[in-house]
């Protein structure tokens, strides 16, 4: 289908009416650049009433790219990684979600449903779990032990009560342990170290943009959609020539890396102009 002199919010309502009748199907919206992209997801939410809802339990998730520029970890944005991880994870549960996004995002690709589950995990209320084995997964997972927990990959431990910021959270969570079981789960506030919410259960996840953790093959962005997901893009030649272009640049700087750190070649990290082409082609 193609749909012509849309003006405004008016392609967001649209989207909406169509998602409404068709919830049994994930919809991804792939719009031009950030910006559109995000002003399309507010839209969105504003039409499901999500805006004040926590992005756990959202509809509408916006799916952002990690870094700047390709292989620039240091500028890696963890609240960019948390939505990430968020999305794919709820995906791969089976959820049916509203995924807007931008070429920058679906260029990168990401890490496998093998890796994803296997570096998560979940602490319930109630689980017979020992301090020491908790510890032994953060670290295993390259969280750092710290005093106060300021930001996610960090843990600190004090008693019997172990401090988290998981990456699949936007929130730090305490956990408090009677001997060996789990006696809550708790969401806190960072500056004022009070509780905000008790939660029934917790996962934990690391960095898996880290490098140590991501020395094997990726797969592209929409191995984790279901042939039926419902794919809308707006101006998609622009798409996918910022897709290419985004590619080219990755091209670059892995050809003019001149540190020790041996990075991933660009086709294990990034999809072409081609590849996102014959994924959108398989979908309505």
């Amino acid at each position: 289908l193609n749909i012509k002199d849309l003006v405004g919010s008016s392609f967001a309502l649209i989207g909406a009416a169509v998602r409404n009748t068709t919830r049994e199907f994930n919809h991804l919206f792939i719009l031009p650049d950030k910006e559109q992209a995000a002003y399309f997801a507010n839209d969105l939410e504003e039409l499901f009433d999500e805006v004040e809802e926590d992005y756990t339990k959202k509809e509408v998730m916006f799916y952002p790219s990690t870094n700047k520029k390709p292989y620039s970890y240091d500028s890696t944005e963890n609240a960019n990684i948390i939505l990430r991880l968020e999305t794919l994870n709820r995906i791969n549960n089976g959820e049916h979600l509203m995924v807007v996004t931008y070429p920058e995002a679906i260029a990168e690709k990401v890490v496998s449903k093998k890796l994803l589950e296997n570096n998560s995990t979940t602490i319930k209320k109630g689980d017979e779990v020992s301090l020491d084995y908790l510890i032994d997964v953060l670290d295993e997972y390259n969280f750092d032990r710290v005093d106060f927990v300021t930001k996610s990959g960090e843990y600190a431990v004090r008693g019997g009560i172990v401090d988290v910021f998981s990456f699949s959270e936007q929130k730090p969570y305490r956990i408090e342990m009677m001997g060996d079981e789990v006696d809550s789960i708790r969401s806190f506030d960072i500056v004022s170290q009070m509780s905000i919410e008790e939660k029934t259960r917790l996962v934990i996840v690391p960095n898996l943009q880290d490098k140590e953790l991501t020395q094997e093959n990726h797969i592209p962005f929409f191995s984790y959609f279901a042939s039926d997901t419902i794919v809308w893009t707006k101006e998609l030649g622009i798409v996918l020539d910022k897709v290419e272009k985004e590619y080219s640049l990755a091209e670059k700087v892995f050809d003019e890396n001149t540190t020790l750190i041996k990075q991933m070649p660009v086709n294990e990290v990034y999809s072409t102009k081609k590849d996102i082409y014959d994924s959108l082609v398989k979908h309505s």
